[in-house]
């Protein structure tokens, strides 16, 4: 049997803790930008970790780390293939290495490279249960399994010391300048730098959690998430922006960047995203428009700003895509930005990135005279934020499908009069429970269940489920206006249907109308957090249920 999902979705720490829970036996393939890697477990243990670039074998190992000559290890190679017995025992008979040296070098290259998959945050993985392990990496497994609790504790403690070190790097980099003086900085450092590459996607995890201590600006509409690839622009947009967002966050990495928006997520915040579109952005990732397009998967309402030059301005509208931009930012060119000297010259390019981003920045700072640019993000004030993390500690608590679709309900119930969530099998949808749905004639959690239709001729439905997005429109085909007689007596003048996913796939539907009041929809941003949460939350449920005893009953859905 084997599962797969994405590492966004589920992390690493989540995995592992699955596997180690159901004390299953397997081997975790891990693909991320960072690298391709495996991850062996015994009855829930970690017996051995390998990276694709690093030592896959005992002798690799041994030779890499000086533990004994290639004298000794040919050696040791051709009395194992005289004498029948494994190289370990040969190289423990030929060589001043005794078998608790090697049980402690297995174990530390395990940690090592578990270490550095814990800061791949953004991939895919695959466990196989039961999997068999190549022979040659077979000699590279330890005798005592490391414990998943060890290894997340020191993968915290890493990403601290990466963070810490990388902020010393920066300021070290970066002088003392006015533009760079604001708390919590975090650029990527840059290219060549004391950081290590593998440790960029750890500092973002680590930075994730530090800031969860940062100061907020009071009253500030959101933080500014920024990625460029390009360390002077980076530069600039912070001295240009400072002080008119709660945070600003810079980064060069796309791992981390996205890394940074899921965390201010999670606290039930919505950030504002600085996009940089520029072809060398993307050189080393995934392009603008994937990325917005990912960016949008998270949170759909998410203001995302493509940020481009002037000369490339009409090429990053017809590439890009204006359906993924709210609004597109300019700044001078790369060599423009580069000597700091210079800045003050580009007074007026500063002033019109200002300009795009003022819907966005902190009150403080908008012009009373300007309106709102259409179809800009409205600020969500602190108090209504709190049913949101209410409702986010009840679906990271769930320990249950129901639980986590109960308390999506209820938060569903706090933004719509009626509410009704659908399974999805098969093409076709049937109720699962309601809220409210009995102010305007419709069926209580009972009837609801008795309700089976096809997707296909309801509107709503197909385009949720096909578009993998939440959509809001009026009754638009039969399909519409017969399922709306299935839920009450009325027919609303536009109704919400947004997809839940789970296993990679959507598996439920979740309705949502104003009757019998009527009335605009109004900003579902808190609500389209916590669906995105709810999925993570199905996915862990489905991968812990997958790995359970087979002789369990499977649980129902």
């Amino acid at each position: 049997m084997s599962l797969v999902g994405s590492l966004e979705d589920l992390g690493l720490a989540d995995i592992l803790q699955i596997v180690s829970l159901s004390r299953k036996s397997g081997v975790l393939r891990l693909r991320s930008d960072g690298g391709e890697g495996r991850i062996v477990l015994r009855d829930g243990l970690v017996c051995a970790a390998l990276i694709k670039g690093a030592p896959e074998d005992l002798r690799t190992l041994l030779a890499a780390g000086g533990e004994a000559s290639e004298s000794e290890l040919d050696a040791a190679e051709d009395f194992a293939a005289k004498s029948g017995i494994s190289f370990a025992e040969a190289l423990c008979a030929r060589s001043s290495l005794d078998p608790a040296r090697l049980e402690s070098v297995r174990r530390e290259h395990a940690e090592s490279c578990a270490l550095r998959m814990f800061g791949w945050l953004y991939g895919e993985f695959s466990f196989e249960v039961g999997a068999e392990v190549d022979p040659r990496e077979g000699a590279l497994l330890a005798a005592q399994g490391l414990s998943v609790q060890y290894l997340a504790m020191e993968a915290t403690r890493s990403e601290g010391d990466a963070l810490a070190a990388a902020a010393a790097q920066s300021e070290g980099e970066l002088g003392d300048g006015p533009w760079f003086s604001g708390e919590g900085e975090d650029a990527d450092a840059a290219p060549g730098s004391a950081a290590a590459p593998d440790a960029s996607a750890a500092r973002a995890t680590a930075a994730g959690r530090a800031a969860a201590a940062d100061p907020e600006v009071p009253g500030a509409a959101a933080p500014l998430v920024v990625l460029d690839s390009e360390l002077p622009a980076l530069e600039w947009i912070k001295h240009t922006l400072s002080g008119r967002f709660s945070r600003i966050h810079i980064f060069q990495s796309s791992d981390a960047a996205i890394a940074r928006v899921r965390y201010y997520l999670g606290r039930g915040e919505l950030p504002v995203v600085l996009l940089s579109a520029l072809p060398e952005a993307a050189a080393s990732a995934a392009g603008p428009a994937q990325l917005g397009q990912r960016l949008r998967s998270l949170a759909a309402r998410m203001p995302i700003v493509m940020l481009c030059d002037a000369a490339s301005l009409a090429l990053v509208q017809r590439s890009a895509g204006a359906e993924l931009a709210d609004a597109f930012a300019l700044r001078p060119a790369t060599p423009q930005l580069a000597n700091r000297a210079s800045w003050p010259k580009h007074a007026e390019a500063a002033a019109r990135l200002f300009e795009t981003l003022l819907p966005w920045s902190h009150p403080a700072q908008r012009s009373p005279q300007r309106a709102a640019r259409p179809g800009a993000m409205p600020a969500t004030a602190p108090a209504a934020l709190q049913p949101l993390r209410i409702a986010s500690r009840r679906v990271r608590d769930a320990e249950s499908v129901g639980e986590v679709l109960a308390a999506l309900l209820d938060f569903a119930a706090l933004h719509f009069s009626r509410v009704a969530l659908f399974a999805l099998r098969e093409g076709r949808a049937r109720g699962v429970a309601g809220r409210g749905l009995e102010r305007c004639g419709g069926p209580d959690d009972a009837r609801l269940r008795e309700v089976d239709l096809e997707i296909g001729p309801c509107a709503w439905f197909q385009r949720a489920a096909q578009v993998r997005h939440p959509t809001i429109a009026p009754p638009l085909n039969d399909g519409d206006r017969s399922l709306a007689r299935r839920l009450g007596t009325e027919l609303p003048d536009q109704a919400y249907a947004a997809p839940i996913e789970s296993g990679g796939e959507v598996t439920a539907i979740l309705y949502g109308d104003r009757l019998p009041e009527g009335g605009p929809l109004g900003d579902l941003t808190a609500l389209e957090i916590l669906i995105h949460q709810a999925c993570v939350a199905l996915e862990r449920a489905v991968f812990s249920r997958a790995l359970a005893p087979s002789s369990s009953p499977p649980a129902r859905r």
